[in-house]
């Protein structure tokens, strides 16, 4: 766990610079497990965003 806080603070630089490479970038990031647990987390935050996502899942 230790190992992917250090690689995830290491490319937070990059993240301002990735913008032309942003799905290769969230591929990376997604695969880190406490990234993508933080980036649930927050994304889940945004009301709207969450009523969006909730009613996707449940939609018939």
């Amino acid at each position: 766990m230790k190992k992917s806080i250090i690689v995830f603070m290491s490319l937070l630089p990059v993240v301002g610079l990735g913008y032309g490479y942003r799905y290769r970038l969230f591929r990376l990031l997604s695969s880190i497990p406490l990234a993508r647990k933080i980036a649930v987390r927050s994304v889940m935050r945004v009301p709207f965003i969450r009523k969006k996502f909730l009613g996707q899942m449940f939609h018939s």
